[in-house]
């Protein structure tokens, strides 16, 4: 199998053995290890961020620093206005009860959500770990709040199904007094690496086994955070070791270069097929990670919009990590879980064009903004999923080219469709859209395109697909008998 993706390879299965492979602690032989093919089939996880910070739940993640440092004087309000003078953030912590946390729950979610894999926030930047750690006496889920192993407790559901377990890290802390004296010595110490940020890491993932290690915060140097070390143990020696995937947030010489995918910034869609494997971190509401009381039905990205990104970034070799905010009891509100249940639906009858596939020659259609292309891992399908319904059924797709023999059929709906192929457009007529299974994105599945004949010939004589107009005068030269296709 070979994506249009130069730099990326990919192994067939879920995971591959490292017995005869090992990795050296440099960027260089790290970025050498080849994508576990799961990660790149999945597609589509699930964020979580589950923190003290869903206590205040106001405006942002970032509370207790925007507070403290107040570098936004409607933090100081709320305090001021909310509660008494001496409260402090760490007075929060105990009314993180999560008493409705129900790691079933949240597991049945998610998989009805069509996701493969979650990620949940082990500790964010205020250093609350969300586990029993031995490396953070007092402030930790165990010792105060839930006194419950929210991670463990998860872990065991996620062990249940067929999902994949990510565990996100955060590599600093605002606060703590060993992080603020390494950067008073300019990083020329590393005693919080050594004593909390670095045990911690070989602890969640000795104790979880997540196959997913999700870093942040690392706003410095990656050398200063040791990164390389650790993620030599884990391709080389770690009990996730062929299965494991890490991501690009490991220090400032690595964001959107190094990792096994990148992930370059909160949000990240670029429209266009990249180089490496990457993922779009995209939070449902309006750039708010954990639970926020104060939004509204307008602050949460419509089906519409989700589903676009979701499209956009599988048709240009990403994957896409959706973030839901639990609240401070531990529940995921009916809004989060009602766009949750809106793309499962969708995924059941258009899977197919998501899952498992790869970036096809074109992305975006030449005529339309609204027209995304995928093909099947062996190249005998072509997916063109069309974000919007067409004036009078009749889809225009700008970049294909079929064969007298092609059949067009829409997923979801039985029996072939009707096309003609005019002026190198090709015109399908959908169905009347009363019977149509779909709600809000339609997938046309094309079979025997001239593009997949080309595909065939290019293999037939050697050359690997890449960028189909590389290839394209000398695949017409070796077959006359080749259609040529819009370039």
């Amino acid at each position: 199998m070979y994506l249009y993706i130069p730099a990326l390879v990919v192994l067939a299965g879920s995971c591959f053995s490292q017995d005869t492979v090992r990795y050296n602690a440099t960027w260089d032989s790290l970025d050498t290890r080849p994508l576990p093919q799961w990660y790149d089939d999945a597609k589509f996880g699930i964020f979580i961020h589950f923190g003290v910070f869903s206590v205040p739940s106001y405006r942002s993640e970032w509370f207790w620093s925007h507070w403290q440092n107040d570098d936004q004087p409607e933090f100081a309000e709320f305090m001021a206005q909310n509660y008494p003078p001496n409260f402090t953030y760490q007075d929060f912590a105990p009314d993180l009860t999560a008493e409705f946390f129900d790691p079933d729950e949240w597991v049945e979610i998610i998989q009805a959500s069509g996701a493969k894999y979650l990620v949940l926030t082990t500790k964010h930047h205020e250093g609350f770990a969300m586990w029993p750690t031995k490396h953070s006496f007092g402030w930790n889920a165990k010792d105060v709040g839930p006194n419950r192993d929210i991670v463990g407790d998860l872990a065991a559901s996620v062990r249940k199904t067929d999902l994949h377990l990510g565990l996100y890290h955060s590599r600093y802390e605002w606060f703590n007094p060993l992080y603020l004296r390494d950067k008073a010595n300019n990083y020329e110490t590393q005693t919080f690496v050594d004593q909390r940020s670095m045990p911690q890491l070989y602890e969640l993932v000795n104790s979880y086994k997540p196959d997913i290690v999700w870093s942040d915060g690392a706003w410095e140097s990656s050398t200063y955070w040791k990164a390389t070390e650790f993620i030599a143990w884990l391709f080389n020696d770690s009990p996730v070791k062929d299965t494991v995937v890490v991501n690009d947030r490991w220090g400032t010489d690595s964001d959107c270069t190094h990792g096994s995918y990148v992930t370059c910034a909160d949000s990240y869609n670029p429209g266009v097929l990249q180089a490496r494997k990457w993922e779009s971190a995209l939070p449902l509401t309006n750039n708010d990670w954990g639970y926020n009381r104060e939004a509204s039905l307008s602050d949460f990205l419509s089906i519409q919009e989700l589903l676009t990104n979701l499209v956009k970034a599988v048709s240009t070799g990403g994957n896409l990590l959706l973030n839901v905010g639990p609240s401070k009891e531990g529940v995921i509100t009916p809004m989060y879980e009602e766009r949750l249940l809106q793309i499962g639906s969708w995924l059941q009858i258009n899977g197919e064009a998501i899952y498992a596939t790869k970036p096809w020659i074109h992305q975006n259609d030449a005529d339309s903004t609204d027209i995304w292309y995928t093909a099947s891992k062996n190249s005998s399908a072509v997916y063109a999923i069309s974000l919007s319904w067409p004036s009078g059924g009749q889809l225009a797709l700008g970049s294909v080219t079929l064969a007298e023999d092609s059949e067009v059929t829409l997923l979801g709906n039985n029996g072939a469709l009707q096309w003609t192929n005019t002026d190198d457009v090709v015109t399908v007529q959908l169905p009347d859209k009363d019977v149509v299974s779909s709600q809000w994105a339609w997938v046309l599945k094309l079979t025997e395109t001239q593009a997949l004949i080309q595909q065939r010939t290019a293999r037939k004589h050697g050359f690997k697909p890449r960028f189909y107009p590389r290839v394209q005068e000398r695949l017409s030269q070796l077959d006359k008998n080749t259609p040529s296709r819009r370039v």
